[in-house]
């Protein structure tokens, strides 16, 4: 038998082998004990003492000489519900400290802050899901990946956007119309998704997401490097170019009409 599921429960490597080894001797000496599972009889001694104490083990006497027996393994229920109940306190208490630490915490003015990789990316882009309500809006211009990682970053902005039509914030979208029937037809079919389409001359070497105070960069190729701006500034500027490029750029109506 696994024996790490016992020490899960909160016993220790010993105290698991000498309890299995209660389990299936029924009621034996210490001695027997240490025979079957090889530990010294000193080390036996104490393991036996830390299980009674944990109420998983008891003993009676027999011509003075102790012979020991494991309680119902029922009994690992209440080692778990005590761990459980330790680990909520901890839960509770890290909580209190971490929200003691927050308000220290100044918050920067205007900051600029850079990811690298996959991870460093979700991580940039999960402030988005946690900043943005319902009914606000994230807005996106010059969509452009590198051949490569194309279909992982198709998943990766799917992921994203459901996230996005479960909290309920819109999107606006300007991408090249080279990614009309692939990325386009992803986000139009969605909920609160708005997609325009520039010629396929449009590029750009990175893809611009405007959110609230902050404006996010993305360089997408095999190891994403994202840039993070806060700044009142920097996004309404880039806020109002995106406007201006979203006035020019054609809906797919318009690009099947040529």
């Amino acid at each position: 038998m696994d024996i790490s599921f016992l020490e899960e429960c909160g016993l220790t490597r010993g105290e698991s082998q000498v309890y299995l080894s209660l389990l299936e001797l029924g009621s034996s000496t210490a001695g027997e004990v240490a025979k079957k599972t090889g530990l010294q009889r000193s080390a036996v001694y104490f393991c036996l003492d830390s299980l009674i104490r944990k109420g998983l083990a008891s003993y009676i006497l027999r011509n003075n000489t102790k012979y020991f027996e494991a309680e119902n393994p029922e009994k690992l229920y209440e080692l778990i519900e005590k761990k459980m109940a330790k680990l909520r306190d901890s839960r509770k208490r890290m909580t209190e400290h971490i929200l003691e630490l927050q308000a220290r915490r100044k918050e920067p003015q205007e900051e600029a802050k850079v990811f690298k990789g996959w991870n460093g990316a979700r991580t940039a882009f999960d402030d988005v899901l946690k900043t943005l309500k319902k009914g606000d809006e994230w807005r996106i211009f010059g969509v452009i990946t590198q051949e490569e990682v194309f279909l992982r970053f198709r998943r990766f902005m799917a992921r994203m956007n459901k996230n996005r039509v479960e909290i309920g914030f819109i999107i606006r979208v300007i991408m090249n119309e080279r990614l009309l029937d692939t990325l386009g037809a992803d986000r139009e079919k969605e909920p609160g998704a708005f997609v325009r389409y520039l010629p396929k001359e449009f590029q750009t070497p990175t893809v611009t997401y405007i959110y609230r105070n902050k404006v996010i960069f993305a360089i997408w190729k095999r190891e994403p490097v994202v840039f993070v701006i806060e700044s009142e500034d920097a996004a309404r500027s880039f806020g109002r170019y995106f406007e201006l490029l979203w006035g020019m750029a054609k809906t797919r109506k318009q690009v099947d009409k040529g």
